[in-house]
């Protein structure tokens, strides 16, 4: 798609976007498209690259032809003429400059288009955070949902649990003390419900504050349920924690096979990631400054035409003589300063070489650390997923106990607490898992496949 269609066809997406999300809430999709077009911190960064693009432009002008025209009347009495008789001269001159040749300004226009791509680059990492950012915000909405949901639950079965020791009590099978208790376990269940519902609230206007949006205006978002099984390959990374989990010996700790991911995820990293590129632009500023400063050895030479007139009593009696030439300029000494600025690039231009070897291990490093982290994510997760799964039995027997008198209401109390304490940890384990996961894209830089066009350019 041509970038002069691209404002117009985003136009569109948005008005749909808000038809739909008045109506129905705003989805992830929804959230991503509004990060990337109205978050003001971008914004801010965008009007830096059209600065950036301006200088670039700037450093071409010293290439146009360069018109100067001057035009002098002077107005004067002579001390020998009559009181109030004036005289005056007029002259004037029209001259036209043209660079030929000058070295450096070429290596000029070059560092100025570095530095245009650089800020361009700035840009993209603000956009893969962002997109990291909403994504987040958007999962802990929707765990926080949960977290509500869970809550809720637990207060329906505790005072069901409150109602049936109350009929228990009518019978004469249970003491005034279970009664009170009873009902203080499902009171006691209350002020976490409500905590969890203000932070919710507070994650919705954080997400909308973030998209560009106030919390003032009637916008919903739609926090759908965490499903780590839109993880790509998610199968692939569940296979290879199994084969961690069969082996749990010496040799596993030292190696995760969560390793072998390396090579694909640095791939992409190298490709993608920004502050990679920019250290990568860094190096060829440098060797082009390098360039700049040992060019200013070499003459300028430029062509000039000029049409001037001499001073003249009368403006009609003006006689305009013209000259054009060739002007080459050869500086001699200058006191060492292009020796020193030469000297000077050249450190500058080694210091960037070092920065992006440090910069390609310290990715390294990163992306190990994020495949760690995906590969202790996918356990915290299935483990949480049993452990829910065995409370969810235990709850099921010891109902059953309590209904038969077979247990007393502490302990029946206890089990329905580590039901629902596994199933918090469960739903904050798929949240994890899923940050885990695209925590991993933001260190790679892989969004940027995305968010750029099929012509490598990134969508605006």
């Amino acid at each position: 798609m041509r970038p002069f269609f691209l404002p117009i066809f985003y136009s569109v997406i948005l008005l749909t976007t808000f038809a739909q999300g008045f109506s129905k809430g705003l989805v992830l999709e929804d959230l991503e498209a509004l990060v990337l077009m109205d978050n003001k911190t971008l914004k801010a960064k965008e009007a830096l690259e059209k600065r950036a693009l301006a200088q670039k432009r700037k450093s071409y002008a010293p290439w146009m032809p360069q018109v100067e025209g001057t035009y002098n009347i002077k107005k004067y009495e002579h001390p020998s003429t009559a009181a109030g008789d004036e005289q005056g001269t007029y002259s004037g001159s029209i001259k036209l400059t043209q660079k030929l040749f000058q070295l450096d300004l070429i290596y000029e226009n070059k560092v100025e288009g570095f530095k245009f791509d650089i800020q361009k680059l700035l840009i993209d990492a603000e956009r893969i955070k962002l997109l990291f950012d909403v994504r987040t915000a958007y999962f802990a909405l929707s765990l926080q949902k949960e977290l509500i949901e869970v809550q809720r639950r637990k207060i329906a079965l505790l005072d069901e649990t409150a109602g049936q020791v109350k009929e228990r009590f009518d019978l004469g099978a249970a003491t005034q003390f279970d009664v009170n208790q009873s009902r203080v376990y499902a009171s006691n269940a209350e002020p976490a419900y409500y905590a969890f519902v203000r932070i919710w609230r507070h994650t919705q206007d954080k997400l909308l504050k973030l998209v560009g949006k106030s919390p003032k205006e009637s916008i919903q978002v739609h926090a759908a349920s965490l499903n780590v099984h839109c993880i790509p390959q998610f199968q692939k990374y569940e296979n290879l924690l199994s084969s961690i989990l069969k082996n749990r010996n010496k040799e596993s700790l030292a190696k995760s096979p969560f390793s072998r991911l390396m090579d694909e995820w640095e791939q992409i990293a190298l490709k993608y990631r920004p502050d990679i590129a920019i250290l990568r632009e860094q190096v060829s500023l440098t060797k082009n400054e390098i360039k700049k400063a040992k060019a200013t050895y070499l003459p300028n030479i430029s062509g000039f035409a000029e049409v001037a007139s001499g001073e003249t009593a009368k403006w009609n009696e003006q006689v305009w003589d013209w000259q054009c030439g060739i002007k080459i300029e050869v500086p001699i000494f200058e006191g060492m300063r292009r020796y020193q600025e030469a000297k000077g690039a050249m450190w500058q231009h080694k210091s960037a070489e070092k920065s992006l070897e440090a910069g390609l291990e310290q990715m390294e490093v990163e992306l190990k650390d994020g495949l760690y982290h995906l590969e202790e994510a996918m356990a915290s997760y299935f483990s949480a997923k049993g452990s829910y799964e065995l409370a969810r039995e235990s709850l099921d027997q010891a109902k059953k106990k309590y209904e038969l008198g077979f247990t007393i209401l502490i302990d029946y109390k206890s089990v329905i607490d580590e039901l629902f304490d596994a199933e918090v940890h469960y739903q904050k384990a798929r949240f994890e898992l899923l940050k885990a996961y695209y925590s991993l894209r933001l260190i790679s830089g892989a969004d940027l496949e995305h968010i750029r066009g099929n012509d490598g350019h990134t969508r605006r």
